[in-house]
């Protein structure tokens, strides 16, 4: 006996003035009322995630001079956890203000001194006296024998394919204690630091206006690794072009980037006094903070966000709080602390702004909070942290937060998506290999059919690359183990990444991530169920007429057919067909009564257009509630 057949017709109207759906949900433009979530929705325009740009160069600038042991002891010791932090994308139990983030897909850590000479001038502390360390990458190791003698230029950490945790965690390891053994630079570094000129030398290309030192040209492309190019030889050097780029500068002093090296002769007829106090007495002989906010930018002139600075310095922790990623400049800038007086102890000296618990002072870092006020008001990404803590941690959180992608900016969806009686919802997920690296087909990747080839214009010309459908997996599926990708509203910790509202995203399964160098597409509309070759309900009709139309929608329960849904067909009420319903022209399951339908759904009256001819089954299942109408 069958249940009530519904008729629906003038329903869209009732729904929309209740509020249970979104605006047009459920109408036509010309608002004639239509069947529940039948009508033909554009499907929103597709998100895309640029798995390319997710891999980020690590640079740490290291003040070596004289009383920085402890403070590089002290850095070390975080180091470990700010790569294992990058690279899983994992979060961190100690740090309440961690979202959950898309793992790297290459990581470059690569370190520099401060050190940058003294113009040639004889200096007792400063050893190099011309060029000092001059911005170059540092190869060699530690004192201590668990380290290596020499290290390469810059130490990487590159994602592998196929790659059980337990190897993965044990490169991240290696990496950690490479770069720990690579960091401490020691104290015989010179006394007068050039961090900012040591950095913008470091990064810039020979190709760059700017000159340095003696004339010098910058040292981007002297820093570098040949033939560790992942794509091509254009890769080898330590900043690549599409990187998010990273500065962690760690010392103790303030900026001391000089224009004029006659500022540390000591028989200088201009500039005269102690040599400490020389950059105070006459900051005219120093390069203004605009050089370095510039010369920043111009590596990243289109994407200041893709820059990230960092400084551990003598600002007190008084005025960081708990964000060292979200600081009052100005506040720090005005405070007394901050502000540079001779020391009253020592007239040879300026008065510290904090002191490390071991002891070591530190002076007001004003030109350094200035550079990060400067940057953060470009675009760019700012941390300001205490080097007079015991812990850098959070300063390294800081970091992360800023540099990693959060899950939550690229696959948290705008709306809930109801699961079909299969588990599934009407989103799908598509992928565009790269040209080049260990995956480029579909049927390499995992839970990828191919969809097409397509041609993308490189920089080397046109490339062949593959897009691929990835499949949808149930909860059950997911959690089995299966590849594909899910509807996630169950998983708590991955859910982190979205807005207390939003909490629902697409997530990847273990070992199914998307490849690096690959863009994915996020979209929801009326199709879903992809199941490459097969059809599904609400699937797009095909064919020139009615009859035709309905041809192509019953394909999907005839197990002959190279259309064949099996994974459907077994969840249909026996002797069930899809038909092209004639308004939205999507394949639907006809029904005379709601005990052909599917649990949970009803069967409602077909509205037909005049030019259509009547199809064969009376009415179509639908989901009550119409989550599936409208547009994100």
């Amino acid at each position: 006996m069958h249940a009530h057949r519904h008729r629906w017709r003038g329903l869209g109207p009732l729904l929309l003035a209740t509020g249970a759906l979104g605006v047009g949900a459920c109408q036509a433009p010309d608002a004639r009322p239509m069947n529940p979530c039948l009508q033909r929705v554009p499907r929103f325009p597709s998100r895309f995630l640029d798995y390319g740009i997710v891999d980020i160069d690590l640079l740490f600038v290291i003040d070596d001079s004289p009383g920085m042991a402890e403070e590089q002891a002290t850095l070390a010791e975080a180091i470990p956890r700010l790569l294992n932090a990058l690279i899983t994308g994992q979060p961190s139990e100690s740090d309440p203000l961690w979202r959950a983030n898309f793992p790297v897909n290459s990581l470059r850590v690569g370190v520099i001194s401060t050190d940058m000479g003294v113009g040639g001038n004889a200096v007792p502390s400063c050893g190099e006296a011309s060029f000092g360390k001059d911005g170059r990458l540092i190869e060699r190791g530690a004192s201590d024998p668990a380290c290596e003698a020499s290290y390469p230029a810059f130490l990487e950490f590159a994602r592998v394919s196929r790659e059980d945790d337990d190897s993965r965690d044990a490169r991240i390891a290696q990496l950690a204690r490479d770069v720990s053994c690579v960091a401490p630079l020691g104290t015989e570094g010179c006394t007068y630091g050039q961090p900012l000129e040591a950095v913008l030398k470091a990064l810039t290309p020979a190709s760059s206006e700017l000159r340095f030192q003696g004339g010098t040209r910058g040292n981007g492309d002297r820093n570098r690794i040949e033939g560790a190019g992942f794509f091509g030889p254009d890769d080898d050097a330590f900043l690549r072009p599409n990187s998010n780029l990273v500065i962690v500068l760690l010392t103790n002093d303030d900026d001391a980037s000089v224009s004029e090296p006659d500022l540390y002769n000591a028989d200088s007829t201009r500039f005269r006094g102690s040599l400490g106090l020389r950059s105070f007495n006459h900051p005219e002989a120093i390069y203004p903070v605009s050089r370095y906010v510039e010369g920043l930018i111009a590596l990243r002139p289109a994407s200041p966000s893709s820059v990230t600075f960092a400084a551990i310095t003598g600002v007190p922790d008084r005025l960081i709080g708990e964000r060292p990623d979200f600081v009052d400049y100005d506040r720090i800038l005005d405070d007394p602390a901050m502000q540079e007086r001779i020391d009253p102890e020592d007239r040879s000296r300026l008065r510290a702004s904090c002191e490390a618990p071991g002891g070591g002072r530190a002076l007001p870092p004003r030109r350094l909070v200035t550079l990060a006020r400067e940057l953060e008001a470009r675009g760019a990404r700012t941390v300001v942290a205490s080097i007079c803590g015991d812990d850098y941690g959070p300063a390294l959180d800081a970091i992360v937060r800023h540099v990693a992608v959060p899950v939550g900016r690229v696959s948290c969806l705008s709306r809930p998506r109801a699961r079909s009686v299969l588990g599934l919802v009407p989103c799908e997920v598509t992928e565009l290999l790269p040209a080049a690296g260990p995956e480029t087909r579909c049927d390499i990747a995992r839970g990828r059919e191919l969809i097409e080839v397509v041609e993308w214009y490189g920089s080397d010309g046109v490339q062949l690359r593959e897009r691929c459908r990835v499949r949808q997996l149930t909860r059950r599926e997911y959690e089995a183990g299966e590849l594909g990708w899910v509807y996630d509203d169950f998983d708590a910790e991955a859910l982190r990444a979205c807005s207390d509202s939003r909490p629902y995203r697409v997530s990847f399964a273990r070992s199914a991530e998307p490849a690096r160098g690959a863009s994915i597409a996020i979209s929801c509309g009326q199709r879903y169920v992809p199941a490459g070759a097969s059809l599904s309900i609400q699937a797009p009709c095909e064919g020139a007429t009615h009859s035709e139309r309905d041809a192509f929608c019953r394909e999907a329960t005839r197990p002959a057919s190279p259309l064949y849904n099996a994974r459907l067909a077994d969840q249909l009420p026996e002797g069930s067909e899809l038909f092209c319903e004639p308004v939205s022209l999507t394949c639907q399951l006809g029904c005379v009564a709601d005990d052909d339908c599917l649990p949970g759904e009803v069967c409602v009256d077909v509205d037909v257009p005049a030019h259509a001819e009547r199809p064969a089954w009376q009415g179509v299942c639908v989901d009550p509630t119409c989550v599936y109408g409208g547009s994100s």
